[in-house]
């Protein structure tokens, strides 16, 4: 049976932690990385969660969609030098970035799981839901937050996101 307690304790902690950041720590989880093969990994996954969001979705961008949610470098690096002066990463001198004890720790902690069982395909999948899940949550905000006549021009993709979101709760039902 699942502790809503304990499942809104761990949203609150990967809510601090931020979506993007703990991509980062479960990606350099599998490994040291540079700052692009973290960006690819962080997409590769981001691509994985919004295929079986969007098998319940009949819209043909979806793949387009997908192809839209390589973070940016100007996200990753400033990340990246955040998470290390909060020693949950190191930087290396061949350049590739390495979880810590602390980054560890915490990729635990927020999962709810040891580190390494996240190689088990159903902990990551629940996992990168609740942070595919997260994202859109913040961006969704974000976009609230400007004003209606600049999104004006945007107002078809909204309504095409917006019915894919409907489609997608009917069907958990």
């Amino acid at each position: 049976m699942i502790n809503l307690v304990d499942v809104l304790e761990k949203l609150r902690e990967l809510e601090k932690l931020g979506g993007l950041k703990f991509m980062v720590l479960h990606v350099l989880d599998k490994g040291p990385k540079n700052g692009t093969e973290i960006m690819d990994s962080i997409e590769r996954h981001r691509i994985q969660v919004n295929k079986v969001l969007n098998r319940h979705s009949h819209d043909e961008n979806a793949e387009e969609i997908c192809s839209s949610l390589k973070p940016s470098s100007g996200a990753i690096y400033p990340l990246l030098k955040k998470l290390v002066s909060k020693g949950l990463i190191v930087k290396r001198e061949d350049n590739k970035y390495e979880l810590t004890e602390k980054g560890s720790y915490t990729l635990e902690k927020i999962s709810g799981h040891l580190h390494h069982s996240l190689n088990e395909p159903m902990n990551r999948g629940t996992i990168m839901v609740d942070t595919a899940l997260n994202e859109i949550e913040s961006y969704i905000r974000f976009l609230s937050d400007i004003k209606p006549e600049k999104l004006q021009s945007k107002k078809e993709s909204i309504s095409k996101m917006s019915k894919m979101l409907i489609e997608l709760e009917k069907s958990l039902e």
